[in-house]
């Protein structure tokens, strides 16, 4: 079954009746008459079909609503039918093949909705002499849920188990070793995708889908049925699972794509859904039981369906089934695919039979269909932890378990979408075509004459694997295991082996070995020992005390290619004897090789050698990093060992390179001396001693004072470069502490050894700037920055003023000051030397308040001015 992604909603078109029967509605009980609502159903509303007897069925076979059967022609008029066609229409020349299938007695008849409820119309219609059986069309929806795209690496194909806490090492389909032992995927083979419509031109699939046309792809969309097929997101993520062209520097992997760039099996898109496009939450239908049809007629030997029923829950689900139709339909493509009309198989077919493959649903229910109908591969979805997906059905229905991603869990399953994008999604939609590629794998390679779809279901379901696998999923889709199912010979043994010796260090190195039913082994045990009968006795699979053995499996290696694993921590200065044995993939092991005797070596000892060029010379304020190179030549572990007489070093190792950082703030100045020593696990060591020397630190000093600045505007800046003012011997980069005594008139910054004096506002600030080096001496250098109107030739402030008047002029020089009162009495009378910064101050406080005249004469002034005393 399905997720709740979409409900599905349907409007049926009526046509006019013909005749002269009219829809009434169906009396209820209580003796009113009550039509059936729209809702939110499982079911389309006005649509019944019906499988009836040969002779009812010619009568039906020419769609017309009035036929020789009296009981039928009342039927239709109580339904107010506009229509009755044939579920599967005529098949020209597979039309034989169809009739003996009984296809050509399903008819479906639509109806007025308003009229009667489906369920009671499929009841009175079984009432009917002739009619075998009636049921309601199900609605049916997409077996996926949807997120935004985003990149992700495809770790259905590999997991190695990249973050523990998302994926789980092993936890993919095993599929790397069949494509390079076996197949990547024969375009001989076709898979049908019975789901929205695939973007048949997409830059990653178009070389492997089939055309639309008159014997390829098709719409069978309710309302869009024939060659102009609708694009969807879902289908063309399915197919792309499925086949995605291969090895062609574009997009992604497929399970079934080819290697060479040039696509492996072949995608018929048989659309039977679509998002509505009048509202996007809805899903249109079609006649699915016709795509089945279709897909066996035209070559396709795997059927994928990553959709299901619709069910209101879970109860509704458990007393469900597939319709009858449908059944008929799925029972025809198994039957007939890749056979003639007579049902055997076609002389350029892999396969007699087709293989139907079906989501298991993503409602968490117990029970899910059309996939657990029993003829069907039932596919249930795996998180990438090995752990069952959130939101899979699940029972004993469901035959076997792939990734299909669960975003609760880790990541979803990346592939194609339409207009040439991918995304990740996750569902019971992404495990079944997982399925459904391996399927096509088996059949590139196994298919032939006499291969049937019995034989390929076999190895597909027993060739799973049963370890972690969750609970009421069925065993883990295994690509190798399939492969290998059946198996019975063990692999030769192997040949060409050579051992080199490092130290106690033992690299076997031989031939891939071949296998007569697996092509080539699986695996490898390497074998060693200090006597050559307890290997030349050896029993395959058995290690008898005296030998030690080393799993090494065989990758990707090719025939004719070589492999190596390595035996460490050997006995130093020793015989032994060497051997290798091969297994393939079920287990079952070859007999030994030739037997090869070896002699460790000695121990030696680490190597430790210089990097950084030069003498050890540093000034206070640096902190260098001098990087020595450290080895073991046999390779083994080590352990490294530092000390340091000043207490100033520190070191970083990441082998083969250790860096010994020296901080000469942390010491005082003077030579020192440092040794590095490196230890291997058996205690064989190499010391390194080096002398290092801080200089003594230099304060900075002023080199000159900085002038006192006039800005006359408010956007007024100035750059001071700090080593025209300041400097350092040691040339070390100083830290500034900036203060500006009245920030509302000046502001101060530094960015590397340039500070930055900007004006904010009229008045006057100290701007103080402090040179620290990395010992905290330091060097202080001070200003006076005034910010004035220049549209005022002098500043008298405050005004009004209460005690002290000042007298600020623009220029410098000698002003002589005359303060008279309004009765013309002179108050104050001086002179003074003032700049901008130095105003003339004069004390009013023994004044009276009210209004002064203030004569000003030098500084570039001569002129009168009046102020107010409080």
């Amino acid at each position: 079954m399905i997720i709740n992604v979409k409900h599905i909603f349907l409007s049926l078109t009526t046509a006019v009746l013909i005749g002269a029967c009219t829809a009434a509605p169906v009396p209820q009980a209580d003796g009113t008459a009550q039509a059936e609502h729209p809702r939110r159903s499982a079911l389309v509303p006005g649509v019944v079909n019906i499988n009836v007897s040969e002779e009812l069925a010619e009568e039906l076979a020419s769609g017309s609503l009035q036929t020789k059967s009296a009981d039928v022609n009342s039927a239709l008029c109580r339904l107010g039918a506009v229509k009755i066609e044939r579920v599967f229409p005529d098949a020209g020349e597979w039309e034989p093949r169809h009739r003996e299938a009984g296809l050509h007695r399903w008819f479906r008849i639509e109806f007025d909705p308003d009229s009667v409820p489906v369920t009671k119309a499929a009841e009175d219609l079984t009432s009917i002499p002739g009619v075998v059986s009636a049921e309601p069309e199900r609605r049916i929806r997409k077996a996926s849920y949807f997120n935004d795209p985003r990149a992700s690496q495809q770790w259905a194909f590999y997991n190695h188990g990249y973050t523990p806490t998302k994926y789980a090492e092993g936890c993919d389909i095993n599929v790397q070793n069949v494509w390079d032992t076996f197949t990547a995927g024969s375009s001989e083979v076709i898979v049908a995708v019975l789901d929205e419509g695939v973007q048949l031109n997409h830059e990653d699939l178009a070389p492997v889908c089939i055309p639309a046309g008159k014997n390829g792809s098709q719409s069978f969309i309710f309302g869009r049925t024939g060659s102009n097929i609708p694009v969807g997101d879902h289908g063309t993520h399915v197919a792309g699972i499925i086949a995605a062209v291969n090895n062609n520097g574009v997009g992604i992997s497929s399970v079934a794509g080819g290697s060479d760039g040039k696509g492996g099996v072949r995608i018929l898109s048989l659309a039977i859904l679509m998002d509505d496009p009048e509202d996007p939450e809805k899903t249109i239908g079609g006649y699915t039981e016709n795509a089945f049809v279709w897909a066996a007629d035209h070559g396709a030997l795997i059927a994928n369906n990553s959709w299901g029923y619709v069910y209101d829950s879970e109860e509704d689900a458990m007393r469900g089934g597939i319709d009858d139709r449908l059944a008929d339909a799925i029972n025809y493509f198994i039957k007939y695919a890749g056979c003639d009309v007579k049902g055997n198989q076609l002389p350029n077919s892999l396969m007699k039979g087709g293989l139907v493959t079906f989501a298991a649903g993503n409602d968490e229910y117990r029970l899910g269909w059309p996939a657990a109908f029993d003829p069907v591969v039932a596919v249930g979805a795996l998180a990438s932890n090995y752990q069952r997906a959130h939101y899979t059905n699940y029972g004993n229905w469901v035959d076997i378990c792939a990734p299909g991603g669960d975003l609760k869990l880790g990541p979803g399953i990346l592939s194609s979408i339409a207009n040439n994008e991918y995304a990740s999604y996750q569902g019971t939609s992404m495990a079944c075509p997982m399925v459904s590629g391996v399927a096509a794998l088996l059949v590139s390679y196994y298919g032939g004459p006499g291969f049937t779809v019995n034989m390929l279901k076999e190895r597909l379901i027993r060739g799973a694997n049963k370890d972690k696998a969750p609970a009421d999923l069925g065993p883990r889709l295994d690509a190798l295991g399939a492969f290998a199912y059946g198996g019975k010979a063990a692999p030769d043994a192997p040949q060409g082996l050579t051992v080199d010796v490092s130290a106690n260090t033992a690299t076997y190195t031989w031939n891939v070995t071949p296998d007569s039913d697996d092509v080539k082994a699986y695996g490898y045990q390497m074998l060693v020992s200090d006597k050559k009968e307890a290997l030349t006795a050896l029993i395959p699979g058995s290690v008898p005390q005296g030998v030690k053995a080393k799993e090494v499996e065989g990758g990707y290696k090719k025939l004719g290619e070589t492999v190596s694993g390595q035996f460490t921590g050997l006995e130093f200065t020793k015989q032994y004897y060497a051997a290798v044995s091969a297994y393939d993939y079920l287990g079952h092991i070859s007999a030994v090789s030739a037997v090869v005797p070896f002699v460790t070596g000695e121990n030696n000892p680490p190597i430790i050698e210089p990097k950084t060029p030069g003498d050890y010379v540093l000034k206070a304020y640096q902190t260098p990093a001098y990087r020595f190179y450290v080895i073991d030549p046999d390779g083994h572990k080590l352990n490294v060992d530092f000390s340091d007489e000043s207490g100033a070093c520190s070191i970083s190792a990441l082998l083969p390179d250790v860096d010994v950082i020296i901080t000469g703030v942390k010491a005082p100045a003077g030579k020192y001396k440092a040794t590095l020593t490196a230890t291997d696990k058996y205690g064989a060591a190499t010391a390194y001693s080096f002398q290092y020397e801080i200089l003594p630190n230099h304060t900075p000093v002023l080199l000159k004072a900085a002038e006192n600045v006039v800005f006359e505007s408010k956007s007024a800046t100035l750059k001071l470069n700090i080593p025209d003012y300041i400097y350092d011997e040691d040339e070390e980069p100083l830290k500034f502490k900036l203060s500006s005594s009245n920030t509302n008139a000046v502001t101060v910054s530094a960015k590397d050894n340039i500070v930055t004096v900007s004006a904010a506002g009229y008045g006057q600030s100290t701007i103080d700037v402090v040179a620290s080096d990395v010992s905290g001496t330091s060097c202080d250098l001070e200003f006076q920055v005034l910010v004035r109107d220049p549209s005022l030739p002098v500043e008298l402030f405050p005004v009004p003023v209460k005690k002290d008047l000042n007298i600020r002029p623009k220029e410098a020089g000698k002003l002589d000051v005359s303060i008279s009162n309004k009765a013309g009495a002179v108050v104050f009378s001086g002179s003074a030397d003032v700049t901008p910064f130095d105003p003339l101050v004069v004390d009013l406080s023994g004044q009276a308040s009210g209004t002064y005249f203030v004569k000003l004469k030098g500084c570039g002034l001569d002129d009168s001015y009046n102020i107010v005393k409080i």
